[in-house]
């Protein structure tokens, strides 16, 4: 995590969630439509394992969102804060 004077600062923990699209047709309308799919889980590291990152590099598409919250990082020897939250979405 930087700062806005470019500091660099360690991530300690984050939460992680991946919400994945997939379209479907819907069985009584005959519409098509958009399922969400949603798998998360907080992580104690500066990133995520490789299983995750090998998963997620086969199974992204276009419109998925990568949400990452409750981001803490160390600031100082004894002091820990946490950062705003990051969202992207997939194009």
């Amino acid at each position: 995590v930087r700062d806005e004077k470019n500091n660099k600062y360690a991530v300690i923990s984050f939460a992680f969630t991946y919400e994945q699209h997939q379209p479907y047709l819907n069985d009584t309308t005959g519409q098509p439509g958009i399922y969400k799919d949603y798998t998360g889980d907080n992580f104690k590291a500066a990133g995520l394992p490789v299983l995750w990152s090998t998963r997620l590099k086969e199974s992204l598409q276009q419109g998925d969102v990568l949400y990452f919250d409750d981001i803490i990082i160390q600031y100082a020897t004894d002091k820990f804060y946490k950062a705003p939250s990051l969202r992207i979405d997939v194009k």
